[in-house]
């Protein structure tokens, strides 16, 4: 009898292979994805019990147009969704693009080809690629040792670093600038005081989540540090849900000038917008 099991978590990757008959155990755990412990599965096994025999190859199925059903990008399953460590689906590490190149397929750089409906064979791994409907949604994609689902544009992490990397261009520019015109304010002082306060929370917060983003949630309970920062998470909320009202005010009661007022408004709409964001990927600090 011969027992295996392996799991994935994140990048990190552990094998075992126990055979009770001959007193034989392996054990192997690494940081990399596919690990080491995939790699020596077939030549100990080999080395055990002989070659595994041949099997002729599967012929390949044409013209079915399933790879181009199958393209796109794939997120890990095997993520929580519920708790702020939902935000490390954004990693690159974890999402996984699938190409269609006419019958086949490129994934983790290799190509596929469909050798039944929906599954999908390289050349070089013993393991095939299986898609299936995922009741009537996203296909989802069954590989040797996990599970990945498919996402929309919204979902994908290049859209979000982009959001989030205009955001952030936002809020620095607008607390230079609140920080070179402060002595000159004479009108609407509180909104910039607080737009001040709203755009330097909002960087320091997204300085904490990307030096975070690997160790976020894996304990418990949160490092004071973590707790501090989701704290100016929700103050820095707290305080965008009060821009959009000092913006109307500066158009109404014509504060500052015109180019300021409107950079004005454009941070009440980034901050408002960031905040519904940090909502979105269970970072505002008050579930916590």
């Amino acid at each position: 009898m011969l027992l295996h099991h392996d799991g994935t978590l994140d990048d990190h990757v552990g094998v075992i292979l126990l055979d009770p008959g001959n007193a034989f155990g392996l054990f192997v755990a690494s940081n990399s994805n596919p690990g080491i412990g995939n790699q020596l599965l077939e030549p100990v096994l080999a080395h055990l019990y002989g070659p595994e025999p041949a099997v002729p190859a599967p012929a390949a199925i044409r013209s079915s147009g399933h790879a181009e059903e199958v393209a796109g990008v794939y997120v890990d399953l095997d993520r929580t969704r519920h708790d702020l460590s939902s935000g490390r689906a954004i990693m690159p590490m974890l999402q996984s693009r699938v190409v269609a190149a006419g019958d086949t397929i490129w994934w983790a750089g290799r190509q596929w080809t469909e050798v039944a409906p929906y599954v999908f064979q390289a050349p070089d791994s013993a393991e095939p690629l299986v898609f299936r409907d995922s009741a009537g949604a996203m296909p989802v994609m069954q590989t040797w040792n996990t599970t990945y689902e498919r996402v929309g544009w919204t979902r994908q992490a290049p859209v979000h670093a982009v959001f989030a990397a205009a955001c952030m261009l936002v809020f620095v520019a607008s607390a230079v600038r609140h920080l070179v015109t402060r002595r000159r304010w004479r009108q609407g002082r509180a909104a910039q005081w607080l737009g001040l306060a709203v755009a330097l929370a909002n960087v320091a917060f997204a300085v904490w989540f990307t030096v975070s983003l690997r160790e976020l949630g894996s304990s418990t309970p949160l490092p004071a540090l973590d707790v501090a920062f989701l704290t100016l998470g929700v103050a820095a909320a707290a305080g965008a849900a009060l821009l959009p009202g000092f913006a109307f005010s500066a158009w109404r009661e014509g504060w500052w000038t015109r180019g300021s007022r409107a950079a004005f408004t454009l941070l009440a709409v980034s901050a408002v917008a960031f905040a519904a964001w940090l909502d979105y990927w269970k970072l505002l600090g008050f579930r916590y």
